[in-house]
């Protein structure tokens, strides 16, 4: 599991994890930030501990990350970006980038993003957030980093998919749920 931060809707649903630790009899290894996995240690203590016989709870490995590490093979790099005032991160995999909650792209990270086909990017909403892009941050963060397609993710209920979707400049498109990208 690839962490970007810890806010509840993106940890709170730990405890599902317990389906595949039972299906692989083995633990998930948790990947993030040493911000973001001291929270999980803290909030979920009890889903760290040694598997019990009957797999009753999720069995899982935190692993703070600094830089790039393979993982069965794939080799995936944390990007450092900035939630508020929280350290977060996105996550590059071969020529794909996922880069949700965040206000701020350090410089050294824009460095990580080059020659990117698909680059999913954060756009909570029309207006900027002291923790998120909006639409029009959005798009010049794309325009910086250069994908062939920037897919905007993590919006707010108030945007309207084709009211969006004809402001967007090419390359740039909306994300749905069911949206199937080709890598």
């Amino acid at each position: 599991m690839l962490y970007t931060h810890p806010h509840a809707d993106h940890l709170n649903g730990i405890d599902d994890l317990r389906a595949f630790c039972y299906v692989k009899q083995g633990a998930v290894v948790l990947y993030g930030n040493a911000f973001t996995m001291d929270n999980i240690t803290s909030r979920f203590g009890y889903a760290l501990q040694p598997p019990s016989k009957v797999w009753d709870k999720p069995v899982l490995l935190p692993e703070v990350v600094d830089g790039p590490f393979e993982h069965d093979g794939l080799s995936i790099t944390p990007i450092p970006l900035q939630h508020g005032s929280w350290p977060c991160l996105g996550w590059r995999i071969g020529n794909a980038a996922w880069l949700t909650d965040l206000s701020h792209i350090p410089d050294e990270s824009l460095a990580l993003l080059q020659g990117l086909d698909v680059l999913f990017l954060d756009c909570l909403n029309m207006d900027g957030y002291p923790s998120h892009l909006g639409f029009h941050q959005s798009l010049e963060w794309a325009a910086r980093i250069g994908a062939r397609r920037t897919v905007l993710i993590h919006m707010i209920h108030r945007l309207e998919y084709h009211a969006l979707s004809a402001l967007c400049p090419p390359g740039v498109e909306v994300g749905y749920d069911g949206l199937r990208v080709q890598l």
